[in-house]
């Protein structure tokens, strides 16, 4: 007879800090099975039986900037985004606890074109929020102090995105992994840059992300 394997989150370090936030939980499922760059548990508290979830990352640079911004900015946007319970260092990883919003990612969903323009307009309005909201004065990626996690601190947007997409570019070459028609759009773009000239450091915070960043709530559109 084959018994069923319960699901564990790693490192073991976790389970004591999320029952420190939230008291006696259970897994529910682990969301990124076999990852080696980030972790992602569903959980159920044993007390309130109230949904969160469990994100775990391998490089720091990637955990810092999502947790100033659910510290600093997207508070803002409630209810439509998660809430941050808590976080979390070790030594080779870092962590951060947070609620469920409930509803189905968007690609799992068949929505008609009234109900996607609907979801598109809300996501717009609540960007237009934050970006009305907050402002800052260079470009890149924050640390939990709003630090850039960058060396450079560039304050102007075509050489920052530049140098990014140079860097990127260069790995690729490296590695033969773009065709010639796809290397030739690449270094297009980098000759077309100077169209961000005028623009402003704005948050980001993944709402960009329709496919899987969005939940939909079911019976919230019209048929």
């Amino acid at each position: 007879m084959q018994t069923k394997r319960h699901t564990v989150i790693e490192p073991e370090d976790l389970y004591a800090f999320v029952k420190e936030e939230i008291g006696q939980f259970r897994v529910l499922s682990d969301l990124r099975p076999g990852s080696s760059r980030t972790g992602v548990w569903k959980l159920q508290s044993g007390i309130n039986q109230q949904f969160y979830y469990l994100k775990t990352y391998s490089r720091k640079q990637r955990w810092q900037p999502e947790v100033y911004a659910y510290n600093h900015w997207v508070h803002i946007l409630q209810p439509y985004v998660p809430r941050l319970i808590g976080i979390s260092e070790g030594e080779s990883w870092q962590g951060i606890l947070m609620t469920e919003i409930g509803g189905t990612i968007m690609r799992e969903t068949s929505l008609t074109h009234a109900a996607s323009y609907i979801a598109y307009s809300k996501a717009g309005e609540l960007t237009r929020l934050l970006h009305d909201t907050y402002t800052g004065d260079w470009f890149g990626r924050p640390d939990l102090n709003g630090n850039p996690v960058e060396v450079y601190r560039h304050t102007d947007p075509v050489t920052y995105i530049r140098s990014t997409l140079s860097e990127i570019i260069f790995k690729c070459r490296e590695k033969q992994l773009l065709l010639p028609n796809e290397l030739e759009q690449a270094e297009w773009a980098l000759r077309i840059l100077v169209f961000l000239k005028a623009a402003g450091p704005y948050p980001s915070t993944g709402i960009q992300h329709p496919v899987t960043g969005w939940s939909i709530i079911t019976g919230s559109f019209p048929e």
